[in-house]
């Protein structure tokens, strides 16, 4: 019994001594990498570091404990690595990621699972979107990249992040064309894309002005002027027709004209609404020209009385040539000229004319088919005097070969004349007439003069006036009038007056293009004048076109849509937006009607002439 007590009591030592050599056995002492040891127990940490958006493993990440301990992840982003137990906060770096920590307890003796998800570093996208006209902000433009997309804001500026990649940017906005870029960007960069946008319709947001910047003296076109608001950056230039257009924005506005050896010119004040259209002529005056006037007129085939065109007109020292239907302008200084008028296959003309300080004085002529040419003519020169006191005679008429001249201050006249042998007559207000033979050469002077003889008789002269008008009763413009040898022609009302008529009973003939001719009697008397010679001419049909073009507001300066707008020739059409209008009428002297419910009809006369155009702006009254 002893025995067996003492053998139990040796085997229990022996099992305390194995047992506390083997706790020996499990401790270790650990080095800490900030120095020191301690004797604890171990955990072991494992996982995988994967990337957030791919979830791709990261290669070389660093893992690291707040203890110290660390690991990198392998190739297919996993880590192990044993750290000591307790509350242990796991780190996480990797270039062109954002830091990853996580914080798990662990015991030693323990393996634990903790993975790791690392967002990758994003870059940003920013920049402006702007109109090309305006050069300002587009807001709430549409930008999308990829699976995302954002707005600009009220300056057109935008800005996103996205991971590292390449990106189609597109943007849109209402009433621009779209546009896009593809951009790469790499983890953490910022880039800057700009955007410049151009309007779907260039027109949208403004109002449109069009019309004619012409001479003030001469109405010619001018080509090459600049028109401008007086605020903004607009700007229009003419071309050859004198026309311009220009998108103005919304406002209160103001153009300006101005071309080289012109002074600069303004309209006033006008009001425009976006999508609105105006009509607006503009006369430029030239420079220096306050003591100039303007001599115009018509020069038409004594036949056929259509228009001449290419007809060589000297006044002065100026020589230029008619229009296609035989019209010319020209603005010259004040004072007295000798206009003379010569084309192949015509007898030349001539007549002196007195230009006055912004006056416009018409001179035509009428050339009889015939003679050498204009440019074979010869001179016929001489003087014109009292036969009585041999002083010279001011204003005398000479006709010779279908040209004629006046006599200046000092009794003399220079004039052109084809070749040959004519008889040239001589007529002054209180004298006999005179006459006598003359033989003309080309590119040959000759001289006669003329003394006449004071008192009655064949010298005396009178003048006749009336109107030439349609039958509708519309008066006609350039209709031809000729008397006795003496013509001339109406003006845009179609009055007219012949001067230095013969005296006694005479018969005038009205005639003008796409008209038939008429005829009526006139009693001349010597320095009087015979009234009321009146014509009504019937039209022969035919004519050509005329753009009419123009505007019908209230007396407020609104636009009136659905206006009617019609000629006197039938032709009608209806105002669109902002009151503005355009059709093609039967060209000629025309009558252009503006009406509209409520309002009080308008009309205005104007000559419209084959292949031009034509403003006419109306204001109605209610």
């Amino acid at each position: 019994m002893k025995f067996r007590i003492i053998k139990i009591l040796l085997l229990c030592c022996l099992t305390l001594t194995i047992g506390f050599l083997g706790c020996e056995e499990e401790s270790k002492n650990i080095t800490r990498p900030n120095g020191g040891t301690q004797s604890d127990t171990l955990a072991t940490v494992q996982g995988v570091v994967a990337e957030t958006d791919t979830e791709n493993p990261i290669v070389g990440a660093t893992v690291e404990s707040d203890n110290g301990e660390s690991t990198t992840s392998s190739d297919d982003g996993s880590y192990t690595f044993e750290v000591l137990e307790g509350e242990r906060t796991i780190s996480v770096t990797a270039d062109d990621y954002e830091i990853s920590n996580n914080t798990i307890t662990v015991d030693g003796d323990s393996t634990y699972n903790l993975n790791f998800s690392m967002m990758a570093l994003h870059a940003t996208i920013s920049g402006q979107v702007i109109d090309s006209a305006s050069s300002a902000g587009i807001e709430d433009a549409v930008v999308a990249y990829g699976a995302g997309e954002t707005a600009t804001d009220r300056n057109g500026n935008y800005s996103f992040e996205v991971p590292a990649g390449t990106y189609t940017i597109s943007i849109t906005a209402a009433d621009f064309n779209p546009k896009e870029e593809t951009v790469a960007v790499t983890p953490g960069q910022s880039r800057t894309v700009n955007f410049t946008l151009a309007l779907t319709n260039p027109e949208a947001g403004f109002g449109r002005v069009s019309g004619r910047v012409t001479n003030r003296n001469t109405r010619a076109p001018i080509e090459g002027a600049r028109v401008v608001p007086a605020r903004g950056d607009e700007e229009a230039m003419t071309d050859a027709d004198g026309e311009y257009v220009i998108l103005l924005e919304p406002g209160s506005r103001k153009l300006l004209a101005n071309a080289d050896d012109y002074d600069l010119e303004s309209t006033d004040f006008f009001d425009i609404a976006a999508g609105e259209e105006l009509s607006i002529d503009m006369t430029l005056r030239p420079e220096n020209s306050s003591n100039m006037g303007v001599v115009a007129g018509v020069i038409i085939d004594a036949v056929s009385r259509a228009g001449l065109p290419e007809v060589r007109i000297q006044v002065g020292s100026e020589t230029f040539y008619s229009r296609s239907n035989g019209t010319y302008e020209r603005a010259l200084l004040a004072g007295p000229y000798n206009v003379s008028v010569s084309k192949d296959g015509y007898e030349p003309a001539s007549t002196v004319v007195q230009i006055e300080i912004d006056q416009r004085v018409t001179a035509n002529f009428t050339l009889n088919p015939g003679g050498g040419g204009g440019e074979d003519a010869g001179t016929l020169t001489g003087n014109i005097s009292n036969a009585s006191n041999s002083r010279p005679l001011s204003g005398a008429r000479i006709s010779c070969g279908g040209a004629s001249a006046v006599s200046n201050g000092a009794g003399n006249y220079t004039m052109q004349v084809d070749p040959g042998n004519y008889s040239a007559s001589v007529t002054a207000n209180g004298y006999n007439g005179a006459q006598r033979n003359v033989a003309i050469a080309t590119d040959q002077t000759t001289t006669a003069n003329f003394a006449l003889i004071p008192g009655g008789g064949g010298g005396e002269t009178g003048t006749i006036s009336g109107v030439v008008r349609e039958a509708g009763g519309n008066g006609i413009y350039l209709a031809s009038l000729n008397c006795a040898g003496v013509s001339t022609f109406t003006g845009f009302g179609g009055e007219y007056t012949l001067q230095n008529v013969p005296t006694g009973n005479q018969n005038v003939t009205a005639s003008a293009e796409g008209y038939t001719s008429a005829n009526a009697p006139a009693m001349v008397n010597a320095n009087q004048n015979t009234p009321n010679i009146n014509f009504s001419l019937t039209p022969t049909g035919g004519g050509g076109q005329c753009r009419v073009s123009g505007t019908v507001k209230d007396s407020g300066g609104q636009g009136i849509i659905g206006a009617t707008v019609s000629a006197d020739s039938g032709e009608r059409t209806s105002t669109g937006g902002g009151g503005s209008f355009q059709f093609d009428i039967t060209a000629g002297n025309r009558t252009i009607t503006a009406s509209a419910g409520g309002f009080r009809p308008q009309s205005q006369q104007r000559f419209c002439d084959t292949n031009r155009s034509e403003v006419f702006n109306f204001v109605l009254q209610r």
